[in-house]
């Protein structure tokens, strides 16, 4: 909640479009201020939802995020889950199993070119292979937090709120409706239904 509220405030006060670098969502009369601050009043809404009920107190516990990393963050679990970017996957989808890489049976007949791209995507595979082992191994309140389907909603929610302003209101507004589109997510860990405190037309 208190990021939609340092957002409201920061952009009553300092908020200004800027030139939109992607023109597919330069609109005049669309991009306003008020437009803005519309979203800003729906997400508020919906914040006291998004770190989920009794069921997800684990997931709603501060956690420090790579401590003594430059960007370290304290955050719930539900947003500090996920792979740190240096040891995200290099293949789209990641694996779904942990099978340990191997190099390709071809390698030694490889081009010194060819070995070095081999040997960088061999690298970037195995780090996250060793990632996703000892994570899964010593960290299973992390690992039950990214197969939990709302995490990434909410993390995506909350990283479109937390930019400031600066013409573009598309990208919060489509990920609001992302999360009201996806709300059975949310109640299927609920006793009782909770209808969507937000809604668009």
């Amino acid at each position: 909640m208190s990021i939609g509220k340092k957002e409201s405030e920061w952009t009553k006060i300092y908020g200004k479009p800027s030139p939109v670098r992607f023109p597919p969502v330069n609109f005049d009369g669309i991009n306003s201020l008020n437009d803005h601050l519309r979203l800003l009043s729906q997400y508020k809404a919906l914040a006291p939802y998004l770190l989920g009920d009794d069921s997800h107190n684990e997931l709603s516990r501060p956690t420090l995020r790579h401590p003594d990393w430059q960007h370290a963050a304290l955050l719930p679990l539900l947003l500090a889950t996920g792979h740190p970017p240096m040891l995200q996957s290099p293949d789209d989808p990641p694996p779904k199993t942990l099978e340990k890489p191997v190099l390709p049976d071809n390698y030694h007949s490889l081009s010194p070119e060819e070995k070095s791209h081999v040997d960088e995507l061999h690298r970037r595979r195995v780090l996250f292979y060793l990632y996703m082992v000892f994570n899964g191994g010593l960290n299973k309140q992390h690992l039950t937090g990214m197969r939990d389907a709302c995490v990434l909603l909410t993390q995506h929610l909350v990283e479109r709120m937390e930019k400031q302003w600066s013409g573009d209101i598309f990208s919060l507004k489509g990920a609001l409706i992302h999360r009201t589109e996806n709300w059975d997510h949310y109640n299927a860990e609920l006793p009782n239904h909770v209808p969507c405190p937000i809604s668009f037309t």
